[in-house]
């Protein structure tokens, strides 16, 4: 009951500033980027839960299970390049930009920055296309959590999660989205505090637990139970990975490198820089982000890693082998073994605040891609506009809904979280940052140039994530079409995420094609001067 009584209290605040966020969206512009009025503690904290999803919670944590305090160096690069940077280098330009082209999504900024309708439509198709693979791990990682703490069916949890985050986002638009993201990350916040605080109390304080976790991996029963692991690199939780190893190309490559670049271009965020009104504000939000992010990642890798000596200690098995594989089910599982029952429904709480605010973000953003980057400009029907991206926002929630449900509780599901967000953030990376960077800091960049690179790095993406890298056993079409996991079984490349692979030669392409295109432009002024 008392559960109940917590969650019902937190729902209902919830919908009530759903509603103040129905009341001040009026216009296209209000349910695009909130009228450009939201404060900056609003949008760092907005920005943080954003980020901070039950995917990096359940996910991540458990691979930090997995694999070790090696994922601390993505919660630092998560604060140095997905706070500092993201604010101070890319958030100020695009804000400024953002304000001077009237722009109101991340594919329009390119429409109105190089005069391409064939930028918005397309880079909006890419979004429309993986973002819901990202909002669909997001969704098993919140109903995991239901169904592990009240034992009910994951359909049933998702279909929970799609109602309540549906009605106000397609109601309030980012408005609401962005103040019910802040109280979500104050109730993050508290929750994690308490987490660390229980998992060091537990195993005799922070030099006890670490000295305890490097102990038992040696172990013989845990050497043995992880020998399938070490084969592949693995050196103990508290160690990274033997440099070079299949684990170490898929800890470096595709978790810290792949999240920790990708975050700089995701749309869901970079819209947030053009809320607010001054570069400024931008400075203001930058202790507040990197203090909640800090304390969210570093928080449940760490935990994530410390459950193998809890767990062992309880029942005499490292956390792995408590779960029978699934990665996803590690922090519920602490959550039940480890915290009171009142705190479990703190962090139940939590948990449905961090899918809820992703969730929101990603639908909006969905939404927009679907209704104002492909429908408005194909169609150039400009009327109606706040109707159009409520319609397409209802479609990709749909969509999504319909991913989760597939792949809950099959084997993929298993690993789907953490690959299903990482298919997203190096989508991002490899076909958008070079462009984005571009668009902030290169002068007199041809349209061509970008419309190349981004159309280039989608193709080698969408092949490296379906025939070679590690999604593609995740996603199974390799396996399907040519009855092999990967194309490049019994090579390195299998555990190489996209980042690597592809991001050079997309920044290579945009070079070349700059150089190419002033070249040609140089050639044209000439032959006109001449005549």
């Amino acid at each position: 009951m008392l559960d109940i009584i917590i969650i019902a209290v937190y729902l209902l605040i919830t919908v009530g500033i759903g509603y103040l966020g129905y009341r001040q969206t009026t216009t296209a512009k209000d349910y695009l980027v909130g009228g450009r009025t939201i404060h900056p503690l609003i949008m760092a904290l907005s920005y943080g839960a954003t980020f901070i999803s039950t995917s990096a919670i359940v996910g991540f944590g458990g691979v930090s299970a997995q694999l070790g305090m090696g994922m601390m160096f993505l919660a630092m690069l998560t604060i140095l390049i997905g706070i500092f940077v993201a604010f101070v280098f890319f958030g100020k330009p695009t804000r400024k930009l953002g304000h001077e082209l009237n722009a109101h999504t991340f594919p329009e900024l390119f429409n109105k920055k190089y005069n391409s309708s064939y930028l918005q439509v397309f880079m909006g198709l890419l979004i429309f296309i993986s973002m819901p693979f990202y909002a669909a791990s997001v969704m098993i990682g919140g109903a995991n959590m239901l169904s592990e703490y009240f034992s009910v069916n994951p359909t049933l949890s998702i279909l929970v999660f799609v109602v309540i985050v549906a009605a106000y986002t397609l109601s309030g638009g980012l408005k609401s989205i962005m103040y019910t993201s802040a109280l979500q990350a104050g109730i993050l916040f508290i929750a994690m505090i308490g987490l660390i605080f229980t998992a060091y109390s537990q195993l005799g304080g922070v030099t006890e637990a670490h000295l305890g976790l490097t102990r038992l991996y040696e172990q013989p029963d845990v050497q043995e139970s992880m020998a399938g692991l070490t084969a592949g690199g693995f050196r103990g939780w508290t160690a990274m990975p033997e440099t070079g190893s299949p684990i170490w190309w898929s800890l470096v490559s595709s978790l810290i490198l792949g999240v920790g670049i990708g975050v700089l271009a995701q749309p869901q965020l970079v819209v947030r820089f053009m809320t607010i009104r001054s570069g400024k504000e931008l400075n203001r939000a930058v202790l507040s982000g990197g203090i909640f992010i800090l304390s969210m990642t570093g928080v449940i890798f760490m935990v994530g890693a410390l459950s193998n000596s809890l767990l062992y200690q309880k029942f005499g098995v490292v956390a792995m082998d408590y779960v029978k594989g699934s990665v996803d089910q590690v922090i519920p599982a602490f959550i039940s073994n480890y915290m009171p029952s009142w705190y479990g429904a703190l962090f139940m709480m939590a948990m449905v605040a961090a899918a809820m605010s992703t969730l929101s973000s990603q639908f909006h953003t969905m939404g927009a891609a679907a209704g104002t980057d492909i429908y408005q400009v194909i169609s150039s029907r400009k009327e109606g506009a706040l109707r159009v991206n409520r319609y397409a926002t209802f479609f990709v929630i749909i969509i999504s809904s319909l991913i989760s449900l597939v792949f809950t509780g099959s084997a993929i599901g298993n690993a789907f979280i953490s690959k299903g967000t990482i298919l997203f953030f190096e989508m991002t990376t490899v076909c958008f940052l070079p462009a984005y960077f571009a668009a902030l800091y290169i002068k007199k960049v041809p349209t061509k140039a970008v419309e190349y690179q981004v159309t280039i790095g989608a193709a080698l993406w969408l092949i490296w994530s379906l025939f070679i890298g590690p999604n593609a056993k995740v996603l199974g079409v390799c396996q399907f079409l040519f009855g092999k996991s990967s194309l490049a079984e019994g090579t390195i490349l299998p555990s190489v995420g996209a980042t690597v692979a592809i991001l050079p030669v997309s920044i290579i392409i945009l070079g070349v094609m700059i150089i190419a295109g002033r070249k040609k432009s140089a050639a044209d002024t000439e032959e006109v001067s001449a005549a």
